[in-house]
């Protein structure tokens, strides 16, 4: 058992120093080719999105994790019900989110970066739920790949949409495609 925790904590903690890395280059991309005013619409639309993103976990994380590992002959059980009640809850932020920004004046201006980004609750959504699976059969080296590969992707993709001459409207869907 100890190797086996041993395995999935230098797992997270590499995935993290990469993830790190990645998102320290990312950040120097996007200030580079964006420029001070883009960046910002891009932070305050990454923290929108993940404001609302909240809605999506509620905690059922912790609670579908012990509850998968107490019950294993329910693991399915749980794991269905946890991503359909994580999708369902995503589709609410989604629409949410799309209403808030469209309604609420201050925010209009950021409609279409908004509404491209809104789309990764989904993918999201699905990518935590995985984690639940991960966590509950110890398999955290799985969760430490899909976290360093969607940080480079998203890297890769916004290298490529930016040298390409995309905006930040680009970058979100760079940000859409990696949590794909």
């Amino acid at each position: 058992m100890s190797q086996l925790i041993l395995k999935n904590t230098l797992a997270q903690i590499i995935a993290r120093v990469l993830v790190v890395f990645f998102s320290f280059f990312l950040v120097r991309l996007l200030i580079n080719y964006l420029g001070r005013d883009e960046y910002g619409v891009y932070s305050f639309v990454i923290a929108v999105v993940v404001f609302f993103a909240t809605i999506s976990d509620w905690g059922t994380n912790i609670i579908a994790v012990r509850e998968a590992a107490q019950n294993r002959k329910k693991q399915k059980e749980i794991f269905n019900t946890v991503l359909f009640t994580r999708l369902l809850f995503s589709i609410a932020a989604l629409l949410l989110v799309n209403l808030m920004v469209r309604f609420y004046s201050p925010w209009r201006e950021f409609i279409t970066p908004i509404t491209i980004s809104s789309f990764v609750l989904i993918f999201l959504s699905i990518k935590t739920s995985l984690a639940v699976i991960f966590q509950t059969l110890l398999r955290l080296e799985l969760n430490a790949l899909v976290e360093v590969v969607g940080s480079i992707s998203f890297f890769l993709l916004t290298l490529f949409f930016l040298k390409a001459g995309g905006d930040v409207n680009w970058v979100l869907t760079g940000w859409i495609m990696s949590a794909i």
